[in-house]
């Protein structure tokens, strides 16, 4: 493994400014850069679609527009995320930086999100991962909204799901993302979802359903010092290059801000 890691702690902004940047990672770790940790968040809050989602199938898109909803289509798999008062990571990571008896797309999952645990046991919680339980849940359904269903590393507290994990792999780079719900803002999304109320899951919870109160900065930190004892290298603070901020600020033009990136996942 690569001694060390950077790390990239950034403020709320608009989605597709947040998923441009991480596009940006993955092109510059492809390109011999090293593993990166992104932390941010989103605003205003957003919804993200899966990659391979049909938006007319989710979102009542008419609304969002009218409403001033941005919504974004991710580079990950999976479903739809409402995106409001929550620590988003994004891990890129080449392929030869992960230790040799990491194997295939589970082991790496296991790997990425083993910070996650450390993180929640350090705020006095008990994370399990959902594939470790015996409640009965079923792994690997697909589901319109990412909190619906539940994958084998999808972390569990108090018998419900909080957050949720989504890979994309390259041939020598792995880009995950993830998310940690500060607070309940799903019945917010409501309106917006073909479903309305009847589609928000009932599984789910949020730090503060959990009774942790902290503020954003000690959770980062936490955060941070969890996926530090997780992959098992330090991370050392630092900023976009430029030429990362220039790429992103493309990519943020011509694909994520893009309708028809949106809508149908292709650039023009």
């Amino acid at each position: 493994m690569q001694g060390r890691w950077r790390l990239i702690a950034d403020a709320p902004g608009p989605a597709a400014r947040m998923m441009a940047v991480d596009e940006a990672l993955l092109w510059s770790v492809s390109q011999g850069g090293l593993p990166v940790l992104r932390l941010y968040g989103w605003y205003p809050a957003a919804f993200s679609l899966g990659r391979h989602q049909n938006p007319d199938e989710v979102l009542d898109l008419t609304r969002c527009k009218r409403d001033g909803v941005m919504v974004v289509r991710r580079v990950t798999g999976g479903g739809a995320i409402y995106h409001a008062d929550e620590i988003t990571y994004c891990f890129a990571v080449p392929l030869e930086a992960l230790p040799r008896q990491v194997q295939g797309v589970k082991d790496s999952f296991r790997f990425l999100t083993e910070g996650l645990l450390h993180f929640y046991r350090s705020l006095g919680l008990d994370p399990q991962y959902a594939g470790e339980l015996s409640d009965g849940r079923v792994l690997g359904a697909r589901t319109p909204l990412c909190f619906a269903g539940s994958e084998w590393f999808d972390i569990v507290i108090d018998g419900k799901k909080i957050g949720g994990n989504a890979q994309r792999r390259t041939k020598t780079v792995i880009l995950q993302h993830g998310s940690i719900p500060l607070t309940p803002a799903l019945a917010r999304s409501a309106p917006y979802l073909l479903g309305g109320d009847s589609a928000i899951p009932s599984g789910t919870t949020s730090l503060s359903q959990l009774g942790v109160s902290r503020e954003r900065g000690a959770l980062i930190s936490a955060l941070v010092d969890g996926f530090t004892h997780g992959v098992g290298v330090p991370f050392v603070p630092d900023q976009l290059s430029a030429f990362e901020q220039r790429y992103a600020a493309d990519r943020e033009e011509r694909q994520f801000g893009a309708d028809i990136w949106t809508r149908e996942g292709r650039m023009e």
